[in-house]
């Protein structure tokens, strides 16, 4: 059954309550989402800012497994983030359900996914909530419709088979395979970060759906060399974002200030202006 669904138009949504739906899930889920576009936005200016560089170094070579300088692997990591961006502002639809079911696209405990609509039969023009995009791995294009919760990751009444999850994270994670064609080539663990961040500590987790047999974060699969699949990996983008955006001294340096807008106001994806 379906507890809740949210429509979101450029930082602005209304919620729409299903039968017996929580109060705090329908308070929770628009704050959720607004917060994964911070996250987002912030990580675009800041990587676009090359005197902030310092303090996200470790980030992205911990989830990108890239040096963070100049060159063709930072632009990709620019252009998935634009694209997500772009989606992100634009119609999105979120439904929050009890149980997420278990398809290739969430291995394990599920919490989250993205309605794939590929089979159904062709529609033009596209409803809203809905976009093609092509799987950055295969090149197959996706139709991809509503981002699906787990209310136990909304509301952690409970939080039996969520524990640990970030909804901010969560939803980030999503958008990217449903905006920029992101791949599941590692998870990493519920509550990665902290300390292992900064000390190089060994990476846990498990690989995801589209990474063959690999044992560790890293490997190359699928005729890929690991970094190369990093920086198609959703989980990478989603934790690097999360973290960039718990930065509260990265974030104060960028809120309300001639220097943050003109950062963004060259940046132009699929869907437009982001900013």
């Amino acid at each position: 059954m379906c507890l809740l669904e949210y429509k979101a138009r450029a930082r602005r949504g209304h919620c729409e309550l299903g039968e017996g739906t929580h109060s705090k899930v329908s308070q929770k889920l628009p704050k959720y989402v607004a917060h994964a576009r911070d996250h987002v936005r912030t990580s675009l200016a800041v990587l676009q800012n090359r005197s902030l560089w310092r303090q996200v170094r470790p980030l992205f070579k911990r989830y990108f497994l890239t040096d963070l300088q100049i060159g063709e692997p930072l632009a990709e990591v620019l252009e998935r983030l634009v694209q997500t961006m772009n989606g992100l502002n634009a119609d999105i639809q979120l439904r929050v359900v009890e149980k997420v079911p278990v398809s290739s696209m969430n291995v394990g405990e599920a919490v989250a996914k993205v309605e794939d609509l590929s089979g159904a039969s062709p529609v033009t023009p596209l409803p809203k909530g809905q976009n093609l995009v092509r799987d950055l791995l295969t090149g197959k294009e996706t139709r991809y419709g509503n981002i699906v919760l787990e209310k136990e990751m909304v509301d952690k009444t409970g939080m039996s088979g969520a524990v640990g999850y970030k909804p901010v994270k969560v939803i980030i994670h999503e958008a990217t395979h449903k905006f920029a064609g992101t791949i599941d080539y590692w998870y990493f663990p519920e509550r990665d970060g902290g300390k292992s961040v900064k000390d190089g500590a060994n990476i846990g987790g498990n690989r995801g759906s589209q990474a063959g047999t690999i044992k560790n974060f890293g490997e190359s699969a699928q005729h890929k060399e690991g970094p190369v699949l990093a920086r198609m990996n959703a989980d990478s983008f989603a934790w690097f974002c999360y973290w960039v955006g718990s930065q509260t001294d990265l974030v104060a340096a960028l809120q309300n200030t001639a220097q943050r807008q003109e950062t963004l106001a060259g940046v132009r994806g699929p869907g437009g202006l982001i900013g």
